[in-house]
């Protein structure tokens, strides 16, 4: 399960060398990105189906 995670998912908290100052949270822009992304993997994922589909007939 850990492969289909977004990307900034995958990164770590623990000491990334930043102060606390310097870290910038971006949670509606990663959000956003999360759903975008999520959608455009359905429809590839549609379109693979249906070229299955085709391939099979």
């Amino acid at each position: 399960m850990a492969d289909n995670k977004q990307p900034h998912e995958k990164l770590t908290d623990d000491n990334n060398g930043l102060k606390s100052a310097q870290e910038v949270h971006y949670s509606e822009d990663f959000k956003k990105a999360d759903k975008a992304g999520e959608e455009q993997r359905q429809e590839n994922d549609e379109k693979e189906k249906d070229e299955k589909k085709k391939d099979d007939k």
